[in-house]
């Protein structure tokens, strides 16, 4: 009689639980996924992205999938002495792409400490990154600079990006929009 008791307490709390749970995986599977992702460091390659309308548009986007697409934003910066690459390595895109956010800026003391990333999350076939932009003080000249993070090559219909907590702007990769402002034509 003792068994059959603990049974039926065991099977009321399971019975308890399985809703509860049955929520919370509801409400996991509304949150994003998290990304892995790593930094490509400003000297990593040789080059500098080309320029674009940043009155215009003061922030570039682009999910960079291809090497006909880098070459597209980078351009190559031969440095005396220096033997690095110029761009990511051919086979690179084969495994992952890299995922772009760029401003004209006053030139900062330190490029690395503008962008931070808080997340790069994944939910469904959408990605979305949100990053802190420090805003660096006036200076005597401008630059372009940029955050870019390697990540696995993988599909994505939408990439929306998140700057300070405000929508910044999105990528509707489903009608070939990779990058934007798109690249100049020649």
């Amino acid at each position: 009689m003792k068994t059959i008791a603990i049974l039926w307490l065991g099977l009321a709390g399971l019975l308890t639980a399985l809703p509860l749970a049955g929520s919370s995986s509801a409400h996991a599977a509304d949150e994003g996924k998290p990304v892995k992702h790593s930094r490509i460091g400003l000297n990593e390659y040789q080059n500098f992205l080309i320029g674009w309308d940043a009155v215009a548009q003061p922030q570039r986007f682009a999910l960079i999938r291809s090497a006909a697409e880098y070459d597209q934003l980078f351009r190559p910066a031969a440095v005396n002495g220096s033997k690095g690459p110029f761009a990511p390595a051919e086979n690179f895109f084969a495994q992952e792409q890299i995922l772009l956010v760029a401003r004209e800026m006053p030139a900062p003391p330190n490029l690395d400490s503008v962008f931070e990333v808080e997340s790069l999350e994944e939910q469904g076939d959408q990605l979305t990154l949100k990053y802190r932009y420090r805003e660096p003080a006036a200076a005597s000249y401008e630059v372009r600079s940029y955050l870019a993070l390697r990540i696995p090559a993988k599909k994505y219909s939408k990439v929306v990006f998140v700057e300070n907590g405000k929508a910044a702007g999105e990528l509707d990769l489903s009608q070939g929009e990779w990058a934007k402002p798109g690249p100049a034509q020649d």
